[in-house]
C-alpha cells in the first residue's frame, strides 16, 4: 500500500516516513525533490510538485491508501512579519486545494487524507509565565488577520470531496 506525504522533508515528515519504510510504499511531494531525496534515502521515493498546481505528481495520489499534507513555510525560520504570515497562509492553502483538486481528479482516491500544520509544545511549566516564543505564538495565531482564513479555507477544500474535519482546536 502506497502512503503519499507532502512536507515529509520537515521535522514530522522525516519521522513518519521512517516509520512507515518497511511496512508502505512511501511517496514525498518535494518542491526539492534532489535535496529531499537525499534527506529521506531509505524512507521514501520523491516526485516533484510545486505546491500549487497538478502535474505528474497526481498519478501518485490514484490508487494510494492515504494522503498526508504536512507541508507549509516553516513558521520558526524567521520573524513573523506581514510578509513571513501571508508566506504561511498561502503555503497552506495552496498545497491543500491542489491536493484536494488531485484527489477529486483520480480514479481510485485514498480512503483517508491527513492534514497537519505547524505542531508546537512548550512544555509543562506550572504557573509560571510562558516563554517568548509561546508568548509570541499567542499574540500572532489564533486571532492574527488570515489564520481564521486559513482554517477555513483548509476545512472547506477538504470537504469539497467529502471528507470529515474536525473543528476541536482546544
Amino acid at each position: 500500500m502506497r502512503i503519499v506525504i507532502s512536507g515529509a522533508s520537515g521535522f514530522i515528515g522525516r519521522a513518519l516516513c521512517r516509520q512507515l519504510r518497511g511496512d508502505y510504499e512511501v511517496v514525498s511531494l518535494s518542491r526539492s525533490a534532489e535535496q529531499t531525496a537525499k534527506t529521506l534515502v531509505g524512507s521514501a521515493q520523491t516526485a516533484t510538485w510545486d505546491g500549487r498546481t497538478l502535474g505528474d505528481w497526481v498519478n501518485e495520489i490514484d490508487g494510494a491508501a492515504a494522503v498526508v499534507n504536512l507541508a507549509g513555510e516553516n513558521v520558526a525560520s524567521d520573524r513573523w512579519t506581514s510578509l513571513k504570515k501571508e508566506r504561511i497562509l498561502q503555503s497552506r492553502t495552496d498545497c491543500t486545494r491542489a491536493l484536494v483538486e488531485a484527489i477529486k481528479r483520480v480514479n481510485n482516491r485514498p480512503a483517508v487524507m491527513i492534514q497537519a500544520s505547524a505542531v508546537g509544545y512548550y512544555g509543562t511549566r506550572g504557573m509560571k509565565a510562558p516563554p517568548p516564543a509561546a508568548q509570541h505564538a499567542r499574540r500572532n495565531l489564533p486571532g492574527a488577520p488570515g489564520f481564521g482564513t486559513l482554517r477555513a479555507g483548509s476545512f472547506q477544500a477538504l470537504e469539497t470531496f467529502g471528507a470529515m474535519t474536525s473543528n476541536d482546536w482546544n
